[in-house]
């Protein structure tokens, strides 16, 4: 093979690399929204729907109540974090072959997990207008669901 093959190969990685990350950040952005949307089409869906907001209200009022339990899930996603990139390297570096979607998922998956604190640590710190948006979700899925 040339280098230019080469060459190829390995950018075409990288920019699927690049590109995957910001899909994935917008998935996650949407997904709120795209969930909610399901949940309207069904009553069982938004039962099920509506338990996870409420699930999730418990747990950042947990948090907002003991911040020892918020450090130590945040300890917790930033070694999570560490070890996935640690993960994807270590992949990367033994199977030349597989390296690149092997690694690619690893650092995927301690995006996600990033993304998932941050998310925790946002609706923490403004956590009045987090609560209201969650109330607002809890009513509507109460209403789809005939729980008023």
């Amino acid at each position: 093979m040339s280098d230019f093959e080469n060459w190829l190969k390995e950018t075409n990685w990288a920019l699927s690399l690049l590109a995957a990350i910001p899909l994935a950040i917008i998935a996650n952005l949407l997904t709120i929204s795209v969930r909610n949307w399901l949940a309207r089409r069904s009553a069982i869906k938004a039962k099920k729907r509506l338990k996870e907001l409420e699930d999730d209200l418990k747990k950042a009022e947990t948090y907002i109540d003991d911040r020892e339990k918020l450090y130590l899930f945040l300890a917790r996603g930033i070694f999570s974090v560490l070890i996935f990139i640690a993960l994807g390297s270590a992949m990367s570096s033994i199977m030349p072959l597989l390296s690149g979607p092997i690694g690619s998922i690893f650092y995927l998956v301690a995006i996600l997990r990033a993304y998932q604190c941050l998310n925790m640590v946002k609706n923490i710190s403004n956590f009045d207008k987090y609560k209201g948006e969650i109330l607002s979700q809890i009513n509507q899925m109460k209403a789809l669901a005939g729980e008023q």
